[in-house]
């Protein structure tokens, strides 16, 4: 398969974060499990945390990350704290 056209499309770290400068009020997502809303802001601030949280862990690049959360908006905000970290990752349920 040739993913080549790939390359002309934005980091998707990038564009989130351009969108969270542009927008930061806006609604990112809704949790229907506690009836939360969360914007791009709020977002961008937990997923900073969960980024932190891997950094003083010595976890980024080339390094492999399980997330075990329930349903609901916290395995987003995990995925995106660990692709600001630069590490990969699995969902499990």
């Amino acid at each position: 398969m040739n993913l080549s056209f790939l390359d002309n499309e934005p980091y998707f770290m990038r564009a989130f974060l351009q969108t969270v400068q542009d927008d930061p009020d806006s609604l990112m997502l809704v949790d229907d499990q506690s009836n939360n809303y969360w914007t791009r802001d709020r977002v961008n601030d937990m997923s900073a945390r969960v980024y932190n949280y891997l950094r003083k862990r010595h976890i980024g690049r080339e390094d492999f990350v399980l997330i075990l959360l329930p349903r609901g908006v916290l395995p987003i905000i995990a995925m995106i704290g660990v692709w600001k970290a630069g590490a990969a990752l699995t969902v499990l349920e």
